[in-house]
């Protein structure tokens, strides 16, 4: 996609500007632009539209599921810089909805390495997600206090060092 869009800017400040290298005409209104990428990266038909649009993308070295993307880091880090980091990234640690969702995050990453999650502990409310909702309570221990993902879902000192796992909405085409 970038490339695409590199090879339509230089061939505007060299060439004809309404077309690209390829012939393709430039002068497109945003939304044609879109049906193009639908087409191209979903496959869908010509005449579908945005609003019934079902094409959404991630980023480069994020992994798509249902509407969201997921990206696992390779460094080490504490649970708040973790969260940090993904903030970075428009995204938050992972919240995990059900068990399909589970099941797609233990089959990509490593089994034997923990990965924080949206998860923490506050003695008012106990295990709650970084979204805001609660956890099944009681069921991690209290003296750690920050989740992790290690083919089940358990506790960690929120100082200690892990990889992470943050989460954003898959941007809709």
């Amino acid at each position: 996609l970038i490339t695409y869009l590199f090879s339509k800017v230089l061939h505007l400040e060299t060439g004809n500007p309404d077309t690209d290298v390829s012939g393709t005409k430039c002068n497109t209104t945003l939304e044609d632009f879109q049906a193009h990428l639908r087409r191209v990266i979903c496959n869908q038909s010509l005449n579908r539209s945005s609003v019934n649009s079902t094409c959404r993308i991630c980023p480069v070295d994020w992994l798509p599921y249902r509407e969201k993307c997921y990206w696992r880091s390779l460094d080490m880090r504490c649970w708040k810089e973790s969260q940090a980091d993904c903030a970075t990234k428009n995204s938050h640690l992972v919240v995990i909805q059900d068990e399909e969702e589970m099941e797609f995050l233990k089959k990509n990453i490593m089994p034997d390495i923990q990965y924080w999650i949206g998860l923490f502990y506050l003695p008012e409310v106990k295990w709650t997600w970084v979204a805001h909702s609660q956890f099944k309570p009681d069921l991690l221990p209290k003296e750690n206090q920050c989740g992790v993902i290690k083919n089940t879902i358990l506790s960690d000192n929120c100082n200690s060092v892990q990889k992470r796992i943050c989460e954003k909405d898959a941007f809709l085409l």
